[in-house]
């Protein structure tokens, strides 16, 4: 007969939450999934994008910043941050206090969503995370709430929104071996549109792009400082 094997006690793990995909731990984190009740797209990634195995976290996530000193007319030299980098600098910076003048305007330029970013962004600034899923998302129209986003906003959601998405289209040049009606971006998952020539695919698609546009004013700046 063999001994009997000694019962062994699993440390318990901490339950990851459905939202917690978005964001890196942390409160802002936290908020996301206070707001997922209110908003069931942040439950989940867009489940078109998990069908093409389009990865996640985007690896080539890249940010950079722009200061301006005379109210958004003049930019100095782009700075690239990591995430860490990013938190510093946002905590470094001093605030400025009413009536002392308009201080820096900064532009925030975000390509690529990874959730380190999105938790330093969101957490510094508290955006409300719709702006980053309404990124995110590529299915333009589906039957279920926690999938369909990718569509113009009724009006009176638009008007309360602290963000806007704007649609545009890009032309790329495709080798032949992917010239198919089922081509889409191997980064954002967004579809690749293709016509016929002679029966054949041109090799020239139109790229479906988003760009996504926050802006906040400094209530205590004179000037008008703000940060984008």
């Amino acid at each position: 007969m063999k001994p009997a094997k000694a019962a062994t006690i699993k440390k318990p793990t901490e339950m990851r939450r459905e939202s917690d995909w978005l964001s890196a731990p942390g409160d802002y984190q936290d908020l996301i999934h206070k707001l997922s009740a209110l908003d069931p797209r942040l439950r989940s990634r867009c489940n078109k994008n998990i069908h093409q195995n389009i990865p996640w976290p985007n690896p080539n996530a890249r940010l950079v910043v722009l200061e301006s000193s005379d109210g958004g007319v003049n930019f100095g030299p782009p700075v690239h941050h990591a995430p860490a980098s990013l938190m510093s600098y946002l905590a470094a910076a001093p605030e400025p206090k009413k009536g002392a003048g308009a201080g820096v305007s900064r532009v925030f330029i975000l390509e690529g969503l990874h959730p380190e970013y999105i938790a330093v962004l969101g957490g510094h600034f508290r955006m409300h995370p719709s702006v980053f899923v309404d990124q995110e998302r590529t299915v333009v129209i589906s039957p279920f709430m926690h999938q369909s986003s990718d569509f113009f906003t009724l009006p009176a959601a638009a008007r309360t929104a602290q963000h806007y998405t704007m649609k545009y289209y890009e032309l790329v040049g495709l080798p032949p071996h992917v010239l198919n009606f089922r081509t889409c971006c191997a980064e954002t998952g967004r579809h690749i549109g293709l016509t016929r020539a002679k029966g054949e695919f041109m090799d020239v698609g139109i790229v479906r792009r988003k760009c996504t546009v926050w802006r906040q004013r400094d209530v205590n700046s004179p000037d008008g400082r703000w940060d984008c």
